[in-house]
């Protein structure tokens, strides 16, 4: 007996007598598709593209295999994560490196006293 569907081709709907035919089919159930992922050098290289406006939003998503909105998305970000580039300045090392300068420090003439003292006990000997 085939199963038929109740409600029509695009709901899968099935009669109870049919359940146990339909349980036993092996691709009754398929898995969705995994997420994918992309590097933040694909996602640099794809909102720089459409911040210079050369192609649509449509035939970027075309030749990139992504959503519009995803184009978008990513464009904004780059747009907002521009500044941190900008916001390094130029001139000494800032403030963080105090501690491992002065730790440094402390350890060059911790090796210096170590040195001199050696030297006097092998001329001593």
């Amino acid at each position: 007996m085939p199963l038929t569907p109740i409600l029509g081709p695009q709901f899968k709907v099935y009669r109870r007598e049919n359940f146990s035919e339909l349980m036993s089919s092996s691709n009754w159930f398929q898995m969705s598709k995994k997420r994918r992922t992309f590097s933040a050098s694909f996602k640099a290289k794809v909102a720089l593209e459409a911040l210079q406006e050369r192609h649509t939003l449509s035939e970027l998503s075309q030749k990139y295999g992504l959503h519009p909105n995803q184009i978008t998305t990513w464009k904004k970000e780059l747009k907002g994560g521009a500044e941190s580039v900008f916001q390094r300045k130029r001139g000494p090392a800032s403030g963080l490196n105090k501690g491992k300068e002065a730790q440094m420090y402390q350890q060059i003439g911790q090796l210096q006293f170590e040195l001199s003292w050696l030297k006097k006990k092998y001329e001593s000997s």
